[in-house]
């Protein structure tokens, strides 16, 4: 068969299965079996596919049949100008969560060295995005999974970062405590979808990715709950939490932030106009002066 051949039959199962974006997935996964960018694969299209080359392909176009996550099968996602390493252990990086890393290094930018804590790492993406945008910061992330720690010290080692990463596995801010009045950032996005929302997921998302990295346990704020006080007890005076929300969680996690003692900016908004990050800077515990800036949290 030729690669035109093979590459219709692939999208038309695949549309089939109900994936999204079909041909170009099927397009995207045999460019991945040859190692081939798509102007050559365009070039080459009535050439004959070699019977190696198809049963690889037809392996990995099976498993997106199947749902299984692009990511998961090309083992990498681009984020924040970066290719990084991810696998089933690790929650697949998303583009809004670029703006908890945008977030951070502006709040750090007038910092000399700043140290910075990334909670529930995953695949380190947030963690390794601020090591490799600030040569000179110092960065430790935490995951209770040793699993996604193996993936994000991959990652930290391909991008020349594993000197100034350091990772722990431990329970949110627990494996750091003996950094406390030293962080000046604690940036984290932890798991906040509702198990009873589970069924309107996509099939990717509900069936591949760790339901670890998705689903708190008991309510969808339960993590927050815990980490907004610790990071209280582990940040410098001055210093700055900044958290990934879900849909409709912005106001009650910013609420959260200023019962703590934080003074909480306005949430950030990704492109869909989502408030999708709240930032806090740490003020003075229970002082009748914490308030929002340019939130009615009252």
């Amino acid at each position: 068969m030729t690669i035109d051949e093979v590459l219709r039959e692939s999208g038309q199962r695949l549309a089939s299965a109900g994936v999204p974006n079909a041909a170009w997935d099927a397009e995207l996964l045999l460019r991945h079996v040859l190692g081939w960018e798509r102007a050559h694969l365009l070039a080459h299209m009535d050439d004959p596919l070699s019977p190696d080359a198809q049963r690889r392909y037809r392996e990995l176009a099976a498993a997106r049949e199947q749902r299984t996550p692009l990511q998961y099968l090309t083992r990498h996602q681009a984020f924040w100008r970066r290719e990084f390493e991810v696998s089933p252990d690790v929650l697949i990086p998303r583009s809004e969560t670029e703006l908890l890393v945008e977030a951070a290094l502006a709040r750090v930018a007038d910092v000399t060295a700043p140290l910075v804590v990334d909670v529930g790492t995953g695949s380190g993406c947030i963690a390794l995005s601020i090591a490799c945008d600030r040569s000179d910061a110092q960065v430790h992330a935490t995951d209770i999974s040793s699993a996604a720690l193996a993936v994000a010290q991959r990652n930290a080692e391909r991008l020349g970062c594993a000197q100034r990463v350091f990772l722990h596995q431990g329970d949110l801010l627990a494996p750091v405590e003996q950094l406390a009045g030293a962080i000046d950032a604690v940036v984290s996005n932890p798991p906040y979808v509702a198990r009873g929302d589970a069924d309107a997921l996509a099939p990717e998302v509900r069936d591949h990715e760790p339901s670890l990295a998705l689903f708190p346990d008991g309510a969808v704020d339960s993590l927050y709950r815990r980490l907004i006080p610790a990071a209280w007890q582990l940040l410098r005076s001055e210093g700055w939490l900044l958290l990934e929300v879900g849909l409709g969680m912005a106001e009650g996690v910013a609420r959260l932030c200023v019962d703590a003692g934080f003074v909480a900016d306005t949430p950030l908004t990704d492109l869909s106009g989502t408030a999708r990050v709240v930032s806090a800077r740490k003020g003075r515990r229970y002082s009748a002066s914490v308030r929002t800036a340019g939130a009615a949290l009252s």
